[in-house]
């Protein structure tokens, strides 16, 4: 599945900080987008051991890359520099192929765990977080999936702290710190 996010720039303006931090690596494109844009550190975290093993295969000629194999909101409390200003792109949430795509700890949507993970401590300089899919947060969600496991966009905006500003765009979500805005 090809990358949404190539295009980091939010009303004209770069959203290339010190880090970025995808969850839901898949293949790796977007993290190859994100090194091209010149991200200088690179983390992606992936829960589906193949997915991993191709992103791992296909990104290790890049050691500003680093790769976790796991639950996405477990790992994002052990990497995160709250120092360093971040720019995150959320995309772990099931794409309803299969089931063992799923993290049985999360289900289909670890969205708002992922939420509390990055905000459970304050940031020096407050993150930008990108999420994919904004379709699925605004009650498009397809048969397939199980609604009652994906938050509104009212639930994510709650676990927002003040000062940001939050506008869904090409499908999707950004949640971005009033300054850029």
């Amino acid at each position: 599945m090809p990358s949404r996010l190539t295009n980091f720039r939010y009303k004209g303006k770069s959203i290339v900080t010190d880090v970025f931090v995808e969850t839901g690596t898949y293949h790796g494109q977007t993290v190859e987008n994100a090194l091209r844009a010149g991200f200088p550190l690179v983390y992606s975290i992936e829960f589906l051991r193949s997915n991993y093993e191709l992103a791992k295969k296909r990104l290790k000629a890049h050691p500003n890359v680093k790769l976790f194999l796991g639950s996405s909101p477990e790992i994002l409390e052990t990497i995160l520099d709250r120092n360093l200003p971040t720019t995150f792109w959320l995309d772990a949430h099931y794409q309803g192929s299969s089931i063992n795509e799923q993290d049985p700890a999360y289900g289909e949507c670890p969205l708002l765990s992922e939420l509390n993970a990055i905000f459970k401590e304050p940031w020096k300089v407050l993150p930008i977080i990108l999420i994919d899919d904004a379709f699925m947060f605004d009650g498009r969600v397809p048969a397939r999936f199980d609604v009652k496991q994906w938050p509104s966009v009212a639930e994510i905006t709650s676990r927002f702290p003040e000062g940001y500003a939050v506008e869904m765009s090409d499908e999707i979500i950004y949640c971005t710190p009033r300054e850029i805005h």
